[in-house]
């Protein structure tokens, strides 16, 4: 007698099977593609939120008082009035309080900021600031996916000692006075009225001239 042998599988029902196991397999194909989509999408609008609120190198700002549409059109103009919080975490404004002041805003991607703010710390570690006149500035633009992030960190590298106000994730405080290309400087009477603007990096003794013209008044 012949040994007995298990009776083949028809060809439709191994067909079937096959087609069972491929179902299986695309359906965890497309499992795993959602979730890699999902996890991608998650990064992204984290990534996103990071570079619009510029994480905690921002901070809310309060502005009172006319925007400056740009620049050109500053000088004669009263200045806002912005008050929020220091790079130092301190409560900081600034405002018309009857001492002229010069303004810098600052951006920590920007390679003439990171110019000037040595040239600036020289300066006032010559001995050079004046009791007369505000020397503030404003970290603003700033980005977590641009380059020299966190700006805290940089100006702390670079031992800079001005009052520096956080701008928030919008940059409102920059956009308020004018919008000005950076370095970005604002000079304004005791009285409060914008004398001038100036974008750009400073040349040897500018700073100075921009003081005069913050004593001298419009």
């Amino acid at each position: 007698m012949s040994p007995s042998r298990p009776p083949r599988p028809r060809a439709n029902q191994v067909t079937k099977a096959a087609q069972a196991g491929e179902g299986s397999k695309r359906i965890w194909i497309v499992a795993a593609v959602v979730a890699v989509v999902a996890f991608a999408g998650i990064i992204a609008v984290a990534i996103s939120q990071d570079a619009d609120d510029g994480g905690e190198e921002t901070a809310a700002v309060e502005i009172t008082g006319e925007r400056i549409a740009d620049p050109e059109s500053a000088p004669g103009q009263p200045m806002p009035e912005v008050s929020g919080t220091s790079v130092d975490g301190e409560s900081m404004s600034i405002e018309a309080d009857g001492r002229p002041k010069v303004i810098s805003f600052l951006a920590h991607w920007c390679p003439y900021c990171r110019n000037e703010v040595p040239r600036v710390v020289d300066w006032l570690e010559a001995g050079n600031e004046p009791d007369d006149v505000d020397l503030v500035a404003v970290s603003t633009n700033v980005s977590p996916i641009r380059e020299n992030y966190p700006p805290s960190e940089w100006l702390e590298r670079e031992d800079w000692t001005l009052p520096t106000l956080m701008d928030d994730g919008a940059s409102s405080t920059h956009a308020a006075f004018g919008g000005g290309g950076f370095p970005y400087f604002v000079v304004v009477d005791a009285d409060g009225t914008i004398v001038t603007t100036r974008s750009g990096e400073l040349a040897e003794g500018e700073l100075d001239q921009l003081i005069e013209q913050a004593r001298a008044g419009a």
